[in-house]
């Protein structure tokens, strides 16, 4: 745990503490999107995905599809999971986004990024896309 960070200490706040364990924990996010909207962190300071035990990783899915079932049952919608780490944080700990949600997440980012929901990329787009990204495996 790293005292300086503000998400470590959260999971000493028992008024947002859903969960935890050795390996993660969940908390209420202070800023909800929306009612039922959760965030489920390494409990260790981890600043990066790669920089995951595989331990943790494992209690972290397995946290993220428990709460995903107990979410729709309460809150009666599917959950979107959204991953925020590096420059999409404004806090230096990764963290998973877990929130009841109407729409797909497809539908969520394009109206946060004032873009159409479905445009079908070409056969070029999609193959420059794969091997930039192959280029790094």
């Amino acid at each position: 745990m790293d005292n300086d960070c503000a998400l470590c200490r959260a999971q000493n706040e028992d008024y947002r503490l859903v969960y935890k364990d050795a390996h993660c924990f969940c908390i209420a996010n202070i800023e909800p999107l929306n009612e039922g909207h959760f965030m489920v962190l390494p409990t260790r300071h981890v600043c990066e995905l790669g920089a995951f035990e595989p331990t943790e990783l494992k209690a972290i899915h397995d946290l993220l599809h428990r709460l995903g079932k107990a979410i729709k049952k309460e809150y009666g919608h599917d959950v979107n999971i959204a991953l925020n780490q590096g420059s999409n944080t404004s806090q230096d700990h990764v963290h998973f986004h877990i929130l009841p949600s109407p729409c797909a997440f497809r539908h969520t980012m394009a109206k946060a990024h004032g873009l159409p929901s479905r445009v079908r990329g070409t056969a070029e787009q999609l193959s420059a896309m794969r091997d930039r990204l192959v280029r790094h495996l």
